[in-house]
């Protein structure tokens, strides 16, 4: 998820069990578990490497995100103003953390806040299918996350971003929360996206650990 082990990066079981001081077996089935959370791909006769996101695979990626989410104000919009501010109340209380976080400037744990927070506002939503697919996406989206909060020049406004849209939830203007979602969920992406297309051309990768620390 930090990018210390690299996109593309070929996954040797043997160096990973002594690195970590556990058996070979349990490396093979932490690989395999990675692989269904779509984290690894296992390519026949070349093994396991860690997935690779192109610019495309980010924007596929937000704009579902933006959808689902999107269909999540939808359902909670059906509800009194009342009955939603009762929902809340643990996204409220996710906001004290990120507060906390922010003024730490740990972007890794924000990343992984904004992961849940964003995962509650899809189960207050009540509709479980789509629940299911964000889900699916869950790890994919922490780590494009963490990544491109690594492009804002400051993790200042952290914490407000996400109240702003909390006190949009619980307002009267159902299509001013929605546009405020997809800007925040897409302004992030972009960022990323801009700076994949930057680095491109010098063949370096945004995901670097090395890139991470630069900022």
């Amino acid at each position: 998820l930090a990018g210390k082990i690299m996109p593309g990066e070929h996954l040797v079981e043997q160096k990973l069990a002594d690195q970590l001081a556990v058996s070979r077996i349990s490396v093979r089935e932490a690989i395999r578990e990675l692989s269904k959370d779509g984290l690894v791909e296992i390519i026949p006769n070349s093994g396991a490497h860690v997935v690779d996101y192109s610019i495309n695979d980010i924007q596929e990626i937000y704009t579902l995100r933006a959808a689902l989410e999107s269909i999540a104000i939808e359902e909670l919009f059906k509800l009194s103003i009342q009955q939603r501010m009762l929902r809340l109340k643990k996204l409220e209380n996710l906001i004290e953390l990120m507060e906390n976080i922010e003024k730490r400037g740990d972007r890794f744990k924000g990343s992984s806040i904004d992961t849940e927070f964003h995962r509650e506002l899809m189960l207050l939503s009540e509709q479980n299918r789509a629940l299911k697919v964000w889900d699916q996406m869950s790890s994919h989206i922490n780590i494009i996350v963490y990544h491109a909060s690594q492009y804002f020049p400051s993790f200042e406004g952290f914490a407000n971003r996400h109240r702003t849209l909390i006190n949009l939830i619980i307002g009267e203007d159902k299509n001013a929360c929605i546009n405020f979602l997809k800007l925040h969920i897409v302004d992030g992406g972009q960022k990323l996206i801009n700076s994949m297309q930057d680095t491109n051309t010098n063949n370096e990768s945004v995901f670097s650990e090395e890139n991470n620390e630069n900022n």
